[in-house]
């Protein structure tokens, strides 16, 4: 065999090699695109909110192993957009079906499914002829980020009753320094706090109202145990004091207030004990800035001796001026 046959079949067995080497990392993406696509269609067909924002990212995650997108890949993304919010991913469903459009048609596309991002298209350009400067203010990037985003976002799943996910992108518009969301935050952690009163200490009960002996002995014992168990719910009354506190630095009254309410209460459940100073200092600025109801909270404190000394003369000039704030 001459030098030349050699060497040419040494070029034919190199370039299969290469061919190879090239071949396989492609099959690999695919195969890995093949996966992240399957458990988008998974997520979508959940048909929930978790499950929409998850399809949207298993999808990008597709396009990243591609490289590039397609019709099919664009479709499912713009239906969980538009599941999802069509709001807060304006500037994303405008480019996707854009980009849909630009890469099929009627023709070569399910007749079904091309009508129904035709709709999409349809309601982008309402929302554009309506409000532009609204839509060029959305229709962009960064819009998804900002506190106007976040609290619409937050209204809407407060509308769709999904709590967990609403105090979420509160919180996101609260650390961008929405005093609204502050206050927002703070009620969520509120609604899990229970006033130590009759009505939640069978210990409280007046002895005439008993009507099961037995009973009451068994519910007094077991909440006796509940109440040792103490700080469980520590946790909610302090996300209460720190949302409230950053809204009332900024100068809200309604946070002043409730800062108050949460000092002088006490809480089934919460170690910290009723700090009746604390909560005439933020009474006190409330009612600085005119507020009736915090000189009346001022007012009943020095009445009834709640965490301050009692002071019938105090109590009695406090409500003056709380009657006197409300004409």
């Amino acid at each position: 065999m001459s030098i030349r046959v050699i060497c040419n079949k040494l070029v034919v067995l190199a370039g299969s090699i290469l061919l190879s080497c090239t071949l396989l990392p492609a099959q690999d993406r695919e195969s890995e695109a093949r996966v992240y696509y399957n458990k988008a269609e998974e997520e979508f067909n959940t048909k929930s909110w978790a499950g929409f924002s998850h399809c949207i990212e298993e999808l990008t995650k597709v396009e990243s192993a591609l490289g590039s997108t397609n019709p099919k890949i664009l479709y499912l993304k713009i239906e969980a957009m538009g599941a999802f919010s069509p709001d807060y991913f304006l500037y994303d469903l405008d480019s996707c079906v854009s980009k849909f459009f630009s890469l099929t048609d009627a023709k070569t596309y399910p007749e079904e499914k091309y009508a129904e991002i035709i709709q999409v298209k349809h309601f982008l350009d309402d929302r554009k002829q309506q409000a532009p400067d609204r839509y060029r203010l959305e229709n962009t990037a960064e819009y998804k980020n900002t506190v106007d985003c976040l609290t619409q976002l937050g209204a809407l799943f407060i509308k769709r009753k999904d709590t967990t996910d609403a105090r979420e992108y509160y919180r996101q518009a609260a650390e961008k320094g929405s005093v609204a969301a502050m206050l927002l935050c703070g009620d969520f952690s509120v609604v899990h706090l229970w006033l130590y009163d009759d009505n939640t200490d069978p210990g409280l009960i007046p002895i005439n109202k008993i009507k099961n002996p037995n009973k009451y002995v068994v519910a007094l014992n077991e909440y006796n145990r509940e109440r040792k168990m103490q700080q469980y719910n520590d946790k909610y009354f302090n996300d209460a004091l720190y949302w409230y506190g950053r809204a009332a630095e900024k100068g809200d009254i309604r946070a002043m207030l409730q800062l108050g309410n949460l000092y002088i209460s006490d809480y089934i459940g919460v170690s910290i004990s009723v700090d009746g100073g604390r909560a005439m200092q933020w009474y006190q600025k409330a009612a600085g800035l005119g507020n009736a109801y915090a000189m009346q909270k001022i007012a009943w404190m020095y009445a009834n001796g709640a965490g301050v000394k009692e002071d019938k003369k105090l109590a009695k000039e406090w409500q003056v001026k709380a009657d006197q704030a409300v004409k």
